[in-house]
């Protein structure tokens, strides 16, 4: 593994190792990757079809490294990391948002934020400057999660989002603080993440808050599932039981639900990134 780390820059993605290690040593499907004391045991499976019968036929439980790697990014209780009925709830959740249906009408939105992409492109190539591809790549990607979430863009290829670099302050952190031999060090990318947690959250929290006001205030139908936001989706059992209630009041969304939405989009941002 340390020869096949050292053919690539510092801090490769852990999956280009993984899919060079393979083709160079033609391994099959399914092969096993012994990293102790340094890293855990693991079976490693590129066979689509052996993948699928471990991931959706035979759904085993979640690894306790994805917990380990995703919640201190995202918070506890994600779809990544939890099993069982709670698993199944939040699938349930947003599982709409990927039909193909719905996917297909996300078409036009894509289309549009790839043409202002474009347009971006051809304005840094006709400058002639050096500039980052990966960052331009990051606010044409994060523009349209913006809409396929919350239905509004971030705005990040035109103006810059603070939405955007705080995520990028947290995995950024979050990254140091775990691969760091040093306490200290540790220590202080912890309180960068955390600071950059509760200033991410805030702007979230309050998207989320507005979106469910304005769905109580203006009786908007969440009873079928198509055509809805993923954040319409992550409130719709919400709103369904304040409105089964007698007169359930419109702030009644819930610390501990605003938590759970919250977490949730932040997974969806994580895995669009």
């Amino acid at each position: 593994m340390g020869e096949i780390f050292a053919l690539f820059p510092s801090n490769p993605h852990f999956q280009v190792c993984i899919t060079t290690l393979s083709k160079k040593y033609d391994l099959p499907g399914l092969w096993y990757l012994d990293l102790w004391p340094l890293g855990p045991q693991q079976i490693i499976i590129t066979d689509p079809d052996l993948a699928l019968h471990m991931t959706v036929i035979k759904n085993h439980p979640k690894h306790p490294m994805e917990a380990i790697f995703v919640d201190p990014v995202v918070g506890v209780d994600n779809i990544v990391a939890t099993n069982g009925l709670k698993w199944k709830t939040i699938h349930n959740m947003l599982a709409p948002a990927f039909s193909i249906a719905n996917i297909k009408n996300m078409v036009p939105m894509i289309a549009e934020e790839v043409m202002m992409f474009r347009s971006i492109l051809h304005t840094l190539a006709d400058s002639g400057d050096v500039f980052s591809l990966d960052d331009t790549c990051s606010n044409l990607t994060f523009d349209i999660m913006g809409k396929a979430i919350f239905g509004q863009s971030f705005d990040a290829q035109t103006k810059g989002s603070a939405v955007l670099r705080n995520y990028n302050d947290i995995c950024h952190a979050f990254s140091i603080e775990r691969d760091t031999w040093n306490p200290i060090t540790s220590r202080a990318q912890r309180r960068i993440r955390l600071a950059a947690t509760k200033q991410l959250d805030g702007v979230l929290e309050k998207i989320i808050l507005d979106r469910y006001q304005s769905i109580q205030q203006e009786n908007i139908d969440v009873s079928k599932k198509r055509g809805l936001s993923i954040v319409d989706l992550v409130l719709r059992e919400r709103i369904e039981e304040v409105r089964k209630s007698e007169g359930g009041p419109i702030s009644a969304l819930g610390a501990d639900f605003l938590t759970f939405a919250l977490t949730q989009i932040k997974v969806l941002l994580l895995a669009g990134m």
